[in-house]
């Protein structure tokens, strides 16, 4: 399918996550397993905000295996990781790809600082059904990882792909929940194959799967 791209934004009190152990696993249908049950975890106590401003997003075509959309993040800033809001150095998003129950909506992103590295990683979660269409396509389950700087090469683009490779070790540093904002912004975004996207997305989002 011809491109698609649109800009998101995404902001929601976190909390922190005391040193807990993680393994950011690498892209695809288990990719972003375990997110929601961390990110519930400090419900009640989550006095930062995570501020996923101005996502660019790339939907570069169809994931054929997976029944959903590939795309990239080619820029953004993120703030409340560190003192100053940092641009996005790499990221990826599965939209609506399929999962066991249903569909996920999976987002990373790398951020550096110093002699460390953030992966910022989210999924929403899409069941199906038109009623639950609209929260589980808004509602991001976000963690954030620090990692070693030295896991990523020092090329910008091989960076993405080390990203989606996953199958490092880090530390989870924050986690919480993400309402996307601006939704009518996010949608005067959109150029490319929009219509044909649209209808995609939809269908998937309301479609009801039994697995």
């Amino acid at each position: 399918m011809p491109l698609t791209t649109f800009r998101e934004r995404m902001v929601g009190p976190v909390g922190p996550v005391p040193e807990l152990p993680w393994t950011v696993r690498p892209r695809g249908p288990r990719g972003a397993d375990g997110i929601v049950r961390v990110a519930g975890t400090t419900e009640g106590a989550r006095p930062a905000v995570l501020d996923l401003a101005d996502l660019h997003v790339r939907v570069d075509g169809l994931d054929g295996e997976r029944d959903g959309y590939a795309a990239t993040v080619t820029a953004g800033t993120v703030s409340g990781v560190v003192a100053a809001p940092a641009r996005v150095d790499a990221g990826f998003a599965d939209i609506l790809t399929t999962s066991v129950g249903g569909r996920r909506m999976h987002y990373r992103l790398l951020v550096t600082a110093g002699p460390d590295a953030f992966v910022v990683d989210g999924v929403k979660r899409v069941r199906g059904g038109v009623r639950g269409a609209w929260s589980a396509t808004t509602t991001l389950h976000t963690v954030v990882v620090r990692v070693p700087r030295s896991v990523f090469p020092l090329a910008v683009d091989a960076r993405g792909a080390r990203l989606a490779e996953g199958g490092f070790d880090g530390v989870v540093v924050a986690a919480g929940v993400l309402r996307v904002r601006g939704l009518l912004r996010q949608g005067a975004s959109l150029r490319g194959s929009v219509a044909p996207f649209l209808v995609g997305f939809v269908r998937r989002a309301v479609e009801v799967r039994h697995s």
